[in-house]
């Protein structure tokens, strides 16, 4: 640096110089497509291949470090100084290089070896004896995690590689300040990139000056950085200074990512929460209108049962069309047994079968409806008090199966989960018949998966529920619920009732798993005319236990299952009847979920408790789903674990249940204790969102997760309750 020359030569000790060499460099560097420092090796930044002496490459090669040798404009050595050493032990190469090639667009070349004429070279003949005794460059044990190290900093903090203009994809760079502000940009891009197969980078200024979780944000990104703002000498600049050191790393990031959009979000998130309000409550409208609803109804031989089936349907007015499957050959259904409540009759079609098709009839009156969704229900099965969630529920997820069940049958399709991750099997077993919503094309696959994989067993076609779930390869999301048979729905012969029926379920259990696990084992792509089962997990939010609250008015959620169903081991040769009744649960096993499941929290008695069964584990946490977005929203939770615990717990607000934001003020919520009548200490927790901070007065989801706990305790929650709430229905 203190040379009035305009050119220096820099020799690590291990590298002597040949007779013709310095002709060589002089005449290279003054060729202007190699006007950049001349190295004697160096490496792309993946350390992958070494140029130079160990490759010994006969032609000049552009690389992101150099080193052995420097061949350079004196001025450039100042750039090695231009922002702080992340060691002073090695990597003093990548440290020159990286700012060079950053601040000056200075490139990196490798000096071509002439194999015949040895007077060129910048190294001896015993060059790799003599490094291989001292070299930093990684050659030698313990070098190469220090330069790694350097490697990944200098890339952190906005490195750009020589090979970044060669990128084809669509990238899109991300700016944020706050942790609530990635989650909320990332939630709102990642799909539409990943549709068009574009990638995402993260920014931000200082993140020793954020809350932001670099961890978490890394899992989501495909490179993170940090501009290190004021950090490089610990300084604390102007904020001119500030802004223009940002827009100068802005450009280097921009350029090493070559990234096609930009989007900064301010440090407040008080506009941007508004504006995610007015977003999510459109979306919800959208979601209402894309997900129309078509009612599907079986008729056998309640006739009674089906006309008041009709009646309530028309009465919730939350289906676009009703379809009536008459399976009875020898009944000629039409309108004229209805007798509604003074509702038109222009949305109900009614087809008669010339077969009883048995359980295949609800998948081919789907396959008939003008909506992209059906919901179906057995004619005897009371669903009104939990129709509201389902539908709700559905619509935030809607490409898993949605339904509802008992709590001992929810349990033991918890045991009938099968997951293998080599073959990408993750299902589960439902039943449909006490209220469920699909897509419309997963019947109408259904039914070609039936016709493929059937058509040599006819007779189990009748039984085409229990091979539904199984074959959809996700999890179904299941409401535990108490349900309720209708009045007067044991007229009449059920299809279960029928000579062999349990033979033939227990074979088609059988069969469903075995033909799922074989095809997904096998390579499907190979068969352009095989229609394959689905290997991709569709749903947006983690598998929970949940239940409708009594009213129908809010889901009562929590990730904590009673089987941690995923870690079960499954092996077709000795696991092919899990999902039969030969694999009940007695009813002993399932007696702790039974007394203390999700029901307990939502049947309007404090003396019955929902109950975690264990010590809670970190990011595990209970909450609740409103059904749609709601403002001023007044409700409370009794709780029996203690008030340590909950002070302990993030409570987290969200709009659409991917996006949360964590609520740290303690405005608009009171805590007293009060004795339950068992005489155990509760807690009763009044939540009023009018008082809430501003941009905290409308949500969709409230969440208490155990994302920073210190103590894990057992939790207890006996009661949910909404008071009183201003909603919000139009924009």
């Amino acid at each position: 640096m203190l040379t009035p020359l305009l050119l220096t030569l820099i020799f690590d000790d291990d590298c002597i110089q040949q007779a013709r060499y310095f002709e060589t460099a002089l005449y290279t560097i003054n060729t202007e497509p190699y006007r950049g420092i001349l190295g004697t090796k160096g490496t792309p930044a993946s350390a992958n291949f070494f140029y130079g002496p160990v490759s010994r490459s006969n032609t000049i090669i552009e690389a992101d470090v150099v080193g052995g040798s420097w061949f350079m404009e004196s001025e450039w050595v100042k750039l090695m100084f231009r922002d702080k050493m992340h060691s002073w032990n090695t990597g003093e190469d990548f440290h020159l290089c990286a700012n060079a090639r950053k601040y000056a667009n200075v490139r990196s070349f490798v000096m071509p070896v002439d194999k015949n004429d040895i007077s060129t070279h910048s190294f001896s003949k015993d060059y790799l004896t003599i490094s291989d005794k001292g070299d930093t460059t990684g050659r030698v044990i313990g070098t190469a995690s220090s330069r790694t190290y350097i490697k990944d900093q200098l890339w952190l903090r906005g490195d750009r590689l020589m090979n970044s203009y060669q990128k084809s994809k669509p990238s899109l760079l991300l700016y944020a300040e706050t942790h609530d502000d990635a989650m909320l940009l990332l939630s709102s891009t990642r799909q539409q990139m990943t549709d068009i197969g574009g990638t995402i980078h993260f920014v931000t200024a200082n993140i020793m000056k954020t809350d932001l979780k670099n961890i978490e944000i890394k899992k989501m990104v495909e490179s993170f950085h940090d501009f290190m703002i004021g950090r490089d000498y610990d300084t604390d600049p102007t904020p001119i200074t500030a802004a223009a050191e940002v827009l100068y790393a802005f450009d280097m990031v921009m350029q090493g990512t070559q990234s096609t959009a930009v989007i900064i979000l301010g440090s407040s998130s008080t506009v941007t929460i508004d504006f995610e309000f007015f977003q999510s409550k459109q979306h919800e409208i959208e979601l209402e209108q894309k997900y129309d609803l078509t009612a599907i109804i079986i008729h056998w031989e309640r006739s009674t049962s089906v006309v008041r089936a009709v009646n309530y349907l028309l009465d919730s007015n939350f289906f676009k069309e009703i379809i009536i499957w008459n399976n009875n050959p020898n009944i000629n259904l039409n309108k004229t047994i209805l007798k509604t409540n003074n509702h038109a009759l222009d949305s109900i079609r009614i087809i008669n079968s010339k077969e009883n098709i048995k359980d295949q009839a609800k998948y081919r009156a789907c396959t008939e409806a003008k909506t992209i969704a059906c919901f179906y229900a057995d004619d005897d099965w009371d669903t009104s008090f939990y129709l509201k969630s389902l539908i709700a529920d559905f619509r935030s997820d809607p490409y898993v199966l949605h339904s509802v069940t008992d709590p001992y049958t929810f349990y033991t399709n918890l045991i009938w989960t099968y997951f293998d991750n080599k073959i990408d099997l993750h299902t589960g077993f439902s039943w449909i018949g006490c209220g469920s919503i699909f897509l419309r094309e997963y019947a109408q696959r259904h039914l070609q998966y039936l016709q493929i994989y059937l058509k040599n067993n006819q007779k189990l076609i009748y039984l085409s529920d229990i091979f539904f779930s199984i074959w959809l390869n996700d999890i179904p999301s299941q409401l535990n619920m108490n349900i309720h048979n209708l009045p007067g729905s044991n007229v009449g012969g059920s299809f279960s009732s029928t000579s062999k029926f349990l033979e033939y379920q227990h074979e088609s259990s059988v069969l469903a798993i075995r033909i799922l696990e074989h095809n997904l084992r096998r390579n499907q792509s190979n068969n352009t005319h095989h229609i394959g089962f689905s290997r991709k997990q569709n749903r947006r939010f983690p598998y929970c236990v949940k239940s409708s609250s009594l009213k129908d008015e809010f889901i009562f959620f929590t990730n904590i299952l009673p089987i941690d169903i995923d870690r079960i081991p499954f092996n077709i040769s000795n696991d092919f009847e899990r999902g039969t009744r030969k694999n009940l649960p007695t009813r002993a096993n399932v007696g702790f979920f039974s007394s203390h499941t999700t029901l307990r929290a939502v049947d309007n008695d404090p003396k019955t408790c929902w109950r975690s069964g264990r010590n809670v584990r970190q990011g595990e946490f209970f909450a609740i789903d409103f059904l749609y977005i709601r403002t001023n929203l007044l409700f409370s939770l009794i709780i029996e674990h203690t008030i340590e615990l909950q002070k302990n717990l993030d409570v987290k607000l969200s709009l659409d249940g991917l996006w949360w934001i964590t609520y740290r003020a303690l405005k608009g919520i009171t805590i007293h204790s009060q004795n339950s009548t068992s005489n155990k200490q509760q807690y009763v927790i009044i939540f009023d969102s009018t008082k809430f901070n501003t941009g905290f007065h409308s949500f969709r989801y409230i969440a208490f997760n155990t994302s920073r706990m210190t103590s894990l305790n057992e939790l207890k929650v006996c009661d949910v309750k909404i008071i009183t709430n201003t909603t919000i229905t139009t924009l």
